[in-house]
């Protein structure tokens, strides 16, 4: 139970740095433009 409960916040974080990731890149385009 406690294995699969770690796994679904490590796959949260790794959610949320790919989110945070396109937003950042988001924001330079439209810095850029």
């Amino acid at each position: 139970m406690n294995e699969t409960k770690e796994k679904v916040e490590r796959g949260d974080a790794k959610v949320l740095l790919v989110f945070a990731g396109l937003l950042r890149e988001k924001k330079y385009s439209k810095a850029k433009q």
